[in-house]
């Protein structure tokens, strides 16, 4: 191979993650597809593959009959933490589904193709948010304002229009929330952004909270195990299912967000409650 490249440089850094990435996801890294697939030189791809083997050596294995690059079973990636979603967007038709999953960061697919989709993700109902009220619920937690909304309380006795000071956002798994002060009920509670229908400009500069929100700033760690009723093979199975160790696992969550994770792993509520049913199918 050609002199090594410059490993310093961003756009070197950039290739020799998707050499691991192919590598460890493909199984083959081909020097004449990441010519084509990069626009660059042969010359310059083998500068590449040069510099991957002095940063992982023996990652890669060359096979003289096929004349590509092989990543070993044993291969351990030492450019990028291996995301199944991330190569689901890159490799696999279809995988732009996953790019909900994989979150913020993922590499666009940009060889996935082909007709029949390999991947699907399961889409829950939209909560809308009116763009409107999202902005200035926005602004009122970056300004730490007080804000007026109208909001539909399922417990509360239906619309009305009340005055909030929220610090901060929570997301239950589905939908958005502001955490805020209410001034109605004298406490803090959690506001459904998508049961906001207006919302008017924040107030900036707005007197604090007459108290801290200690649900807020208290965390809580959840040990979890197995049902108990479950099979001794069912509940091996939910074991490997949620990576347990030694039989459980331990989740740690803000406690005025545990109720969401306890409903979410249907685990009853705090006040051992069960989860309030909010839909049903239509007949």
């Amino acid at each position: 191979m050609g002199n090594t490249s410059n490993r310093d440089q961003w756009a070197v850094k950039e290739r020799l993650r998707y050499v691991e990435r192919c590598a460890w996801w493909r199984g083959v890294v081909n020097r004449h597809f990441l010519a084509d697939y990069f626009g660059l030189s042969l010359a310059q791809i083998s500068s590449d593959l040069q510099t991957y083997h002095e940063l992982n050596p023996g990652a890669l294995h060359y096979n003289l009959n096929r004349k590509r690059y092989e990543g070993i079973p044993a291969m351990t990636c030492v450019l990028h933490q291996p995301s199944l979603e991330e190569a689901m967007v890159m490799f696999l038709p279809g995988g732009e589904a996953a790019g909900s999953v994989a979150g913020p960061g993922a590499v666009a697919g940009l060889e996935s193709g082909g007709d029949i989709p390999a991947v699907e993700v399961l889409k829950l109902p939209d909560r809308p948010v009116l763009p409107g009220v999202a902005r200035r619920l926005f602004l009122a937690v970056l300004r730490q304002g007080r804000v007026r909304i109208r909001y539909n309380s399922i417990h509360g006795g239906g619309m009305s229009w009340r005055w909030i000071r929220p610090h901060a956002f929570a997301h239950d798994g589905s939908r958005w929330h502001a955490r805020a002060w209410c001034e109605k009920n004298s406490e803090f509670r959690d506001f459904s952004l998508c049961r906001m229908a207006d919302a008017e400009w924040p107030e900036e500069e707005a007197a604090a909270p007459p108290q801290q929100d200690t649900d807020w700033e208290t965390w809580t760690t959840l040990t979890l195990r197995p049902h108990r009723a479950l099979s001794s093979n069912s509940r091996d199975a939910v074991e490997l299912d949620y990576g347990m160790k030694k039989g459980v696992i331990t989740v740690r969550v803000r406690l005025a967000m545990e109720n969401y994770l306890r409903a979410r792993l249907r685990l009853p509520l705090r006040n051992g409650s069960e989860p309030e049913p909010r839909l049903e199918l239509a007949e």
